[in-house]
């Protein structure tokens, strides 16, 4: 059985990139209410957590939905490249990664298990 590599990275960076307008959609959400409502720091840290989360979730579950089997890798698979994009992201303008290490290992598992509980959801409904 010969996998389509070109046309799984292009599904992956279709699946990538809904991934992360999910993101900015929920991050903006959040930034507005913290305008409106002068919400503290642990409400805007759990919503920038849930933005990742939720966003590995669905991005894991579109992706997995395109494979046939190993549907949780494929998902956990999505969640780390989406990690590893947003904490490039980050390096490139905070510049202070080593002081962040213990809270960007939590990111790390989140954003996998996310990913990963995404391709779980989608695979749970197919039958052999």
């Amino acid at each position: 059985m010969k996998q389509d590599i070109p046309g799984s990275l292009l599904k992956m960076v279709k699946f990538l990139c809904i991934a992360f307008m999910i993101t900015m959609i929920l991050l903006v959400i959040l930034a507005f209410l913290l305008w409106k409502f002068e919400a503290g720091d642990s409400i805007i840290n759990g919503g920038i957590i849930f933005a990742y989360i939720f966003s590995c979730f669905i991005g894991g579950m579109l992706f997995a939905g395109e494979k046939k089997e190993k549907c949780f890798l494929w998902g956990a698979l999505l969640g780390l490249i989406y990690y590893v994009i947003v904490a490039g992201i980050s390096m490139a303008i905070n510049r202070q990664i080593f002081v962040a290490i213990p809270g960007m290992l939590s990111v790390f598992f989140l954003c996998v298990l996310g990913g990963m509980m995404g391709g779980m959801v989608r695979s749970g409904g197919r039958r052999s």
